[in-house]
């Protein structure tokens, strides 16, 4: 299949996933959940909107990536972005929303004259997620170095 029709396939299903399906959530959820989500202190709708916005910049990088030469500085530079923005998805989904939280996230709901909290810790999945987008990070890099030696071979040659 043709790099660039690839591109946009990716382009599409990208923006499909990341970028339609948080906007339709609100609409499918009943009204109670959002009720109770807002109550324990938690904008869902916020939330989903900037995991949309976030989609919407990955569909673009995605389009663009494939429509740049694979030995290009541009196309390392993307595929880096690409991975650090996927990191910064995982934060806020494992953050509910707040990247700051680093996978610890506190949830509070008043109940009956008591306080309910709840503390989600996933620090451990945070590290595991760091490790993977680096690891990513260095073969984007490594694919990098050998397309560019590829294209200096061919030059060479010719």
């Amino acid at each position: 299949m043709n790099r660039k029709v690839r591109a946009i396939l990716n382009a599409v299903l990208t923006f499909a996933v990341s970028t339609l399906t948080p906007l339709m959530v609100p609409r499918i959820l009943p009204p109670e959940a959002l009720e109770a989500t807002s109550h324990m202190g938690f904008d869902l709708i916020g939330f989903l909107n900037k995991i949309a916005l976030i989609g919407v910049v990955m569909t673009v990088m995605a389009l663009l990536r494939g429509f740049v030469d694979e030995a290009s500085p541009v196309r390392l530079g993307i595929s880096t972005a690409s991975k650090v923005l996927w990191l910064v998805v995982f934060l806020m989904v494992l953050g509910l929303g707040r990247i700051d939280n680093l996978g610890v996230t506190t949830l509070s709901m008043e109940m009956d004259g008591g306080v309910n909290t709840l503390t989600l810790d996933f620090q451990l999945f945070i590290y595991f997620a760091f490790m993977i987008v680096l690891l990513k990070i260095v073969h984007s890099f490594l694919d990098f170095r050998e397309a560019r030696t590829k294209k200096m071979n061919l030059l060479k040659k010719s």
